[in-house]
């Protein structure tokens, strides 16, 4: 038993069961939203700096405020938009690979030799299958979305 290590083969069934039949467009898809995110969350910091440079350039009576502020409201409601959107994909498919996962988890317990489920205690076998199914509803799901957004973060 391993603690705080995720094999490979563990790791590339999670993520193809998040996917499901379409694995490729799921990820392109959730990585597009916080791509798109995480370039208008840059945009905005350039357009602030931008709009405040217009102040330097020209007297405070020429720089129209309401459209500074309203390219501003923009990038912020495309990135929110975008950003929520993302993460709703990524709890759809994190509760689609938690059921598909759980059901291969207990499909494999019930179709056990039954000299194992007889030397086995079922207290063991009850144990062992929460804490499985919580690794996999609690701790790769809740790590999963900061990574991502980090690699993403880090890539722009």
């Amino acid at each position: 038993m391993q603690l705080g290590h995720v094999s490979s083969s563990s790791l590339k069934m999670y993520l193809r069961a998040m996917g499901g039949k379409h694995p490729v467009l799921f990820f392109l898809l959730f990585y597009g939203g916080i791509l798109l995110n995480q370039t208008f969350v840059a945009l905005r910091s350039w357009q602030l700096g931008y709009w405040a440079k217009q102040y330097d350039e020209h007297p405070a009576d020429d720089v129209n405020v309401v459209f500074y502020l309203s390219i501003f409201i923009a990038f912020v409601a495309i990135s929110s938009t975008a950003l929520s959107a993302a993460f709703v994909y990524l709890v759809f498919g994190q509760l689609k690979a938690s059921k598909v996962i759980h059901k291969d988890l207990i499909d494999s317990v019930l179709s056990a030799p039954l000299r194992w489920l007889d030397v086995t205690p079922t207290s063991r076998i009850i144990a062992r299958v929460t804490n499985d199914c919580g690794a996999i509803d609690d701790s790769l799901a809740n790590q999963f979305w900061p990574l991502s957004v980090l690699l993403v973060a880090m890539l722009v």
